[in-house]
């Protein structure tokens, strides 16, 4: 049962995926630029990896990264 589980959340976070690499495209076209996107990372190497993956599935989507947090998103990274 619980493969079953992880299989729909799984399909469910592509198809989520899926959507938003079609909006950031519509709207890329719509503004005539690149929308960009800056991953800030405060504490340990275990946020550095997290937001190394942010980087990676917004990068997918479409946004281009950028260190700078003038962007168009962007997110810190923190522990609790």
């Amino acid at each position: 049962m619980q493969e079953v589980n992880n299989t729909s959340a799984l399909e469910e976070q592509l198809y989520y995926i899926g959507e938003c690499k079609k909006f950031l495209e519509k709207k890329t076209k719509e503004i005539g630029r690149p929308l960009y996107a800056c991953v800030h990372t405060f504490g340990c190497q275990m946020n550095a990896r997290d937001s190394e993956k942010l980087e990676a599935i917004l990068s997918y989507i479409g946004y281009e990264t950028v260190e700078e947090p003038v962007a168009d998103f962007v997110l810190y990274n923190t522990c609790t």
